[in-house]
């Protein structure tokens, strides 16, 4: 179908449709090499195969040579406004844009090529004059729904999209691969993925040697966390000869979400031999050498992801995180301020940063950080934690309090805020009310040596020596190198009146304490 309006020849579209542009590229140079009344109609086609294959000067000057042809030929002048755009010429993009308007009629094919021209222009008033004169057309035709929704679908009204398209399938569209393709398309862009997955296997029955189709499924299984039926989809298209580093890329994910990291990282490096230069494949090696353990060869991964695409955060923050557990705490601060500096709402940079600036004993700007953490996500409960222990650390046990309490309104059941809060209660001169929370803290979390030490600590304060004892012991049973659990117990044991085994307590202590 050259002009995609009147004239139809049916191996030619034939052959596009099964997006075989080399085959489609082959059939009209032949038929060019002898003279041809639809010349034009044939260049104008040729501009179409080579714009789908990235040719943009071929596309171009090919349907320049269809407008010369046939200067009042509308597919024609639409075809190199389309190559301008693609070649960022908006002036020469609009000049033959205007001027197929004057050929084109109510053509809807031609109304659509302009459509999404003067849209990408950003000529949205021309834009939306020619979508109402589009949906004014009376045309009961499959053809003029599925042109319709392939516009919506292009101006992100998803709904309309398919609304059109299911329209077009009623009238009896005649490539029911292609519509069911798109059908998949937008119940995936709607959220519907039980519908675009429905719609993808029927396409992958009617036709299963076409790269689009697999690469629908995927996306598909991607987002409703089906990684074997991804890694299966994909083994698929290697096997129909469909290999390049998208591929890869995703059953190294699939792979990787499935934890079998050694094959993760086996598809990945395969991904990488066809660029070594993607940062997606270099940061998913990066994430799969992390949970792999292997730190340092993550960071060179990491690197070279940077390398590739220096405006993602997120891979400033993975370089931090390494970098903490380095311990090299200089290079991890260096990253994640860089981060920041990128995305300054990247929450997880000021986390990191917060946390390495704590391990520094800089708690007044930690403390700055983790309120910014706290005001981008003020409902995670587990943002509060470390904010607490910088309160705890630097004595303020008023603010320890108050961050503990607002993080229990969120999880009432959170141990670390409520081991927090039991601290600065006790701190406060609380230690009743500190008790109870300790109880309820190890009804929850029992095998914490360090729960029991601070209970006993509680009980010390309250001059409750028994129930001291009682919790200094239970510490010791789960670790037996608290020198404080061993220091309560003496006092314990020295309030009891216990001087002997109190001596031994402290002793025991003392050594643990110079270990």
């Amino acid at each position: 179908m050259y002009d995609n309006i009147n004239d139809t020849y049916d191996t030619a579209k034939m052959i596009l449709g099964t997006q075989n542009e080399a085959e489609a590229e082959k059939y009209l140079l032949e038929k060019l090499k002898e003279p041809d009344e639809n010349e034009a109609k044939l260049r104008a086609y040729l501009s179409k195969v080579y714009l789908r294959t990235d040719r943009l000067d071929y596309a171009l000057d090919e349907a320049l040579k269809s407008v010369k042809l046939q200067p009042d030929y509308a597919y024609g002048l639409a075809r190199a406004a389309y190559a301008y755009v693609f070649l960022d010429d908006t002036k020469n993009a609009l000049k033959y844009a205007r001027k197929t308007l004057k050929f084109c009629g109510d053509n809807y094919i031609i109304l659509r090529i302009l459509i999404s021209l003067f849209s990408t222009c950003g000529k949205y008033k021309e834009r939306d004059k020619l979508l109402k004169r589009l949906e004014n057309l009376e045309c009961e035709s499959a053809d003029f729904y599925y042109t319709k929704a392939c516009v919506y679908y292009n101006l992100e009204e998803y709904e309309k999209g398919l609304e059109n398209m299911l329209k077009a399938g009623e009238l009896g569209y005649s490539n029911v691969y292609d519509m069911n393709l798109q059908l998949a398309d937008l119940y995936f862009m709607l959220g519907d993925y039980k519908n675009a997955l429905k719609h993808a296997q029927i396409a992958v029955k009617i036709y299963d040697d076409d790269y689009d189709v697999y690469y629908q499924l995927a996306k598909i299984y991607v987002a409703m966390n089906k990684n074997g039926n991804l890694l299966k989809t994909l083994k698929k298209c290697v096997a129909h000869g469909f290999q390049d580093e998208l591929i890869y890329g995703g059953m190294a994910l699939a792979a990787y979400n499935m934890k079998k990291y050694h094959k993760a990282l086996e598809y990945v490096n395969q991904a990488l031999i066809f660029n070594k230069d993607t940062a997606a494949n270099n940061f998913m090696k990066c994430q799969i050498l992390t949970d792999m353990d292997k730190t340092e060869a993550a960071l060179e991964s990491c690197m070279k992801a940077i390398e590739a695409n220096s405006g993602v955060s997120e891979f400033y923050t993975r370089c931090s995180y390494l970098y903490t557990n380095l311990k090299d705490y200089n290079k991890a601060l260096k990253y994640a301020n860089i981060a920041i500096a990128v995305n300054p709402d990247d929450s997880y940079a000021y986390y990191l940063k917060g946390f390495i600036l704590s391990r520094f004993g800089q708690y007044t700007p930690a403390i700055e950080a983790f309120q910014r953490v706290i005001k981008m996500d003020p409902t995670a409960p587990e943002n509060f934690e470390d904010i607490c222990e910088c309160y705890a650390l630097v004595e303020n046990y008023k603010k320890l309090l108050e961050y503990a309490n607002t993080g229990l309104m969120l999880n009432k059941d959170n141990p670390v805020l409520i081991y927090y809060k039991a601290q600065a209660l006790t701190m406060l001169g609380e230690p009743k009310k500190a008790v109870v929370l300790y109880k309820k803290l190890l009804a929850i979390d029992s095998a914490n040596a360090s729960n029991y030490v601070a209970a006993a600590y509680c009980y010390s304060q309250l001059e409750m020596w028994h129930e001291c004892l009682e919790y200094s012991n239970q510490a010791i049973m789960l670790d037996r190198s608290n020198a404080e659990a061993f220091y309560l117990k003496g006092c314990a044991f020295q309030n009891l009146g216990k001087a002997a085994e109190a001596k031994k307590m402290f002793e025991k202590a003392d050594t643990l304490t110079t270990v």
